[in-house]
């Protein structure tokens, strides 16, 4: 993969954010509610400061779960104990998140081809279904030259509610089980996310 052709989608995930993301202010919510934690990866927006503040940085004790997932995977084929991208979900948060987007780019070169992966905390106060839905989404985006295009993105979004469920090496995130989910969730949150993007593709 070309350095830099992810940093769009970092970039840009402020919809797809408001929908699957918990909001730091309900952290002042009743403290006697257990609250589940979670990887979080990849959601530039997601940052240690708006929870805690003073809890960002690389120091031993320290968040950066709004770094890239591919630091969180270097820490964890490593065998490090990846505690900085654990991030606490705010109350009420009862399930974990992992999502992946793949775009082929058609031809011989594996290196053309785009891989985005999220993990965090789910926004919705209810506990999802485990397991995963995938779908092939059709997304308009701009080229180089910011005239609009259609791209086919290969999009896996996965929910579990056990402590750090979502591992990214882990069985959920490796599994192709079902997700009772409407047909409808998986085109909103993702093409959000990749509308709000602006996501170029360079031709």
């Amino acid at each position: 993969m070309k350095a830099g052709w992810w940093q769009p989608w970092m970039v840009g995930i402020t919809l797809w954010g408001a929908m699957l993301i918990g909001n730091a202010d309900s952290q002042t919510q009743s403290k006697s509610e257990q609250q589940i934690q979670c990887y979080a990866c990849g959601l530039a927006k997601v940052h240690p400061e708006n929870d805690v503040v003073g809890s960002y940085g690389t120091a031993i004790g320290k968040k950066m779960y709004n770094h890239s997932c591919t630091e969180l995977l270097d820490n964890l084929k490593d065998g490090a104990v990846a505690n900085r991208f654990m991030r606490t979900c705010p109350v009420g948060v009862k399930s974990c998140f992992g999502a992946t987007g793949f775009y082929d780019h058609g031809d011989n070169d594996p290196s053309n081809d785009l891989h985005v992966q999220f993990l965090g905390c789910s926004e919705a106060k209810h506990q999802h279904s485990y397991g995963c839905d995938r779908d092939l989404q059709n997304v308009d985006i701009r080229d180089k030259a910011k005239r609009k295009i259609q791209v086919e993105i290969d999009v896996n979004l996965c929910f579990c509610s056990t402590h750090i469920c979502n591992d990214p090496l882990g069985e959920l995130l490796s599994s192709k089980a079902a997700i009772q989910t409407s047909p409808s969730v998986v085109p909103t949150l993702v093409m959000g996310f990749l509308v709000a993007s602006g996501l170029r593709w360079n031709f």
